[in-house]
């Protein structure tokens, strides 16, 4: 089977799409190309090709240039027609018309993915006063999308909810599980004969991802216990753009504070890496605001990674992974907008190492049973297979 994969601003090496779908599809035997709007050359790595449908690179796929971005859905469309595969795997909103409108010209099946509350992520970059009824357009707009789709891919339950008319036939909820399971927990995480009480944040640190309340927890927690750390493995993004000037505001309140000592930021670095740094820390922390609805469906991947890792979690107490967390028993739940909720939580894993020890082993124990991308893959290769 002959698979392209769209994208239009995506990264051809996401996380997501590259490292888990695109290589279980090569593994399970399927040609697979991504379509992207860089690298300037083709390339084929893993045996995946990856094209580029024009030399402009990103600035014709600009998100805050709406004609430039439309002109490079035409290109996308274009060279979707001239690969003729048997399925379009189309990873974005954009993609999606790109798809659907291929499919007209060809007699190719196509499959959406939904790894985020689109609608929601979309709206929430607007004015406040906009947000709402962008919100209820974009919802429609994604589920209209949708009925003429072959199949549609969810990250999570809750994202399924949404497209509650869609035929189950037509649907496969694949998680975004790790890919990778660490050795079972040793003693490291027990918070023993360490000098330091490591806290890790993988990702995109933002203040809809609590950046304001983390930090704030992180001052409180550090001037009770100076043995706590926090390592970010990832950057500060505002406005969907890495920011420097963001980043630099986060540490001077932390010089300020005289804790800056205690914290440190590896930027991007390979996932199999950041596997290095999750194995080396006690917690892991993720704190979504509710007020953003992405962080409200579906549970985020470093979830799963924290969980595979076997480190106790501390996450909200509002968003769609709570369950997970509670069913499992491997983190705390808290209340975002408190930082002083947020310390106390990582002091009680401090001073209560075999309770940590209890909670990462639950979670590392899901992961190996239930939580993992070897059960994942197969449900997202039934998918494709299941259209020819």
């Amino acid at each position: 089977m002959k698979v392209s994969i769209l994208n239009v601003t995506k990264d051809p090496y996401d996380q997501r799409v590259y490292y888990k779908d695109a290589l279980a599809l090569v593994g399970s035997g399927h040609e697979v190309s991504i379509i992207t709007s860089y690298p300037e050359e083709e390339i084929t790595e893993d045996n995946i090709r990856i094209k580029p449908f024009t030399h402009k690179q990103r600035t014709l796929t600009s998100p805050f240039v709406l004609p430039a971005r439309f002109i490079s859905l035409f290109f996308l469309l274009k060279k979707a027609i001239q690969e003729d595969p048997d399925v379009y795997y189309c990873t974005e909103p954009d993609a999606w018309l790109v798809g659907l409108g291929a499919k007209i010209f060809t007699n190719s099946k196509v499959i959406l993915n939904v790894l985020e509350h689109y609608p929601g992520s979309i709206s929430f970059r607007l004015p406040k006063i906009f947000r709402k009824p962008a919100e209820v357009i974009l919802g429609f707009i994604t589920r209209f999308f949708a009925r003429f789709a072959d199949h549609v891919i969810f990250a999570g339950n809750g994202l399924r909810q949404i497209f509650n008319k869609l035929p189950d036939n037509k649907s496969t909820v694949v998680l975004n599980c790790s890919k990778y399971q660490s050795p079972r927990p040793a003693e490291k995480h027990l918070g023993k004969g360490e000098a330091t009480f490591k806290v890790i944040f993988v990702g995109m640190m933002t203040k809809t991802r609590g950046s304001e309340q983390i930090r704030d927890a992180l001052i409180d927690s550090i001037k009770k216990d100076s043995e706590i750390t926090l390592e970010i493995v990832g950057d500060f993004f505002r406005n969907g753009k890495k920011d420097d000037e963001y980043r630099r505001s986060f540490e001077s309140s932390l010089e300020v504070a005289g804790v800056s000592d205690n914290f440190s930021v590896t930027s991007w670095i390979p996932f199999k890496e950041v596997r290095e740094h999750l194995e080396d820390s006690d917690v892991g922390l993720f704190l979504g605001l509710p007020a953003n609805k992405n962080n409200n469906y579906g549970p985020a991947h470093k979830m799963f990674d924290y969980m595979s890792a076997g480190i106790p979690i501390i996450a909200s107490k509002y968003l769609a992974y709570k369950d997970m967390i509670s069913d499992n028993s491997c983190g705390i739940l808290v209340d975002p907008y408190k930082p002083k909720e947020i310390s106390e939580a990582i002091l009680y894993l401090k001073r209560n190492p075999e309770k940590a020890r209890e909670m990462g082993l639950n979670g590392w124990e899901a992961a190996e049973e239930k939580f993992n991308w070897k059960e994942e893959e197969k449900k997202l290769i039934g998918a494709f297979e299941g259209l020819i």
